[in-house]
């Protein structure tokens, strides 16, 4: 018959204490899931992404430029795997975070409606038979559209800056470029008194027969606060003009001017030159 040998009460007393002292350690060295800390690490195996979008990323990681852009643009556009076009997407978005917005382009017609590659798009050239109005409703409601907050309108006359200006669709829109339109003093003096701009920080009138009555209009806007790029080349301003322009407190954000091409002559440089009210022009 076998018997335990009889321990001092003294030593009994230590044991639940060592034995929980010896499971905390225990417990100390596994890990959730009931793996030890000594037992190799096996880490989740990743579903390699499919070779289109790994090729796409690839090429998402050069130098960004025109040519990249046009590249990259043209393989979204014409993608022909639908099951991999959300990873395509995916991948294009991260990788296109860091380039500039100016770049992110596109030319889009008057047929042409909204797909899931638009969502890599930060500006957008409307077509020449396009609709502005209804691509601006479009811009505001389009999920694919979302990320555009610049827009090319070539060939406006007046009448249609005017019709714009009244749109509260224009609120989300940081550039817009009229390069080429014929929106005249008529359509500057709408686009100055539209509060739907009032987060616009570019503004490119180039080419688009402004005078001295279009710019004494956009200084005087309250709206225009937050702008810091207003292209007015090729117009017809004066040194009324450009006098009115060097005394602004509203345009106080422009760091960048372009008023080549116009008659501002001495006296309008001299007042550009000498006023306070642009001191960020670089």
């Amino acid at each position: 018959m076998f018997g335990f040998a009889r321990r001092p009460r003294a030593v009994w007393s230590l044991m639940p204490g060592v034995y929980l002292l010896l499971l905390l350690a225990g417990c100390a060295s596994v890990e959730p899931g009931g793996r030890g800390a000594s037992s190799p690490e096996a880490p989740a195996a990743q579903a390699a992404e499919p070779a289109s979008v790994a090729a796409l990323r690839e090429a998402l990681k050069q130098e960004p430029s025109a040519e990249a852009w046009e590249g990259v643009l043209g393989r979204l556009r014409s993608w022909e795997e639908p099951e991999t076009q959300e990873a395509a997407l995916k991948a294009a978005t991260e990788e296109l975070a860091s380039w500039p917005e100016p770049l992110r382009a596109a030319t889009l017609d008057a047929g042409e409606a909204p797909a899931p590659w638009m969502q890599v798009l930060r500006r957008v050239r409307l077509g020449e038979s396009a609709e502005p109005l209804a691509w601006l409703e479009t811009l505001a409601t389009s999920p694919h559209l979302q990320g555009v907050t610049g827009l090319h309108l070539p060939a406006l006359e007046s009448a249609a800056a005017e019709e714009l200006a009244t749109s509260p669709h224009l609120k989300k829109i940081k550039a817009l470029d009229f390069t080429s339109s014929k929106i005249g003093d008529d359509g500057a003096r709408a686009l100055a008194a539209s509060p739907h701009l009032a987060g616009l920080t570019e503004l490119n009138l180039e080419g688009n027969g402004v005078g001295d009555d279009g710019l004494r209009a956009l200084a005087a806007s309250p709206h225009l606060a937050y702008l810091q790029a207003l292209n007015l080349r090729s117009g017809y301003i004066g040194p009324q003009g450009a006098d009115a322009l060097a005394r602004t407190p509203h345009l106080r954000g422009l760091t960048a001017l372009e008023l080549g091409g116009n008659g501002v002559g001495d006296d309008g440089v001299r007042s550009l030159l000498s006023t306070t009210c642009l001191h960020k022009l670089t």
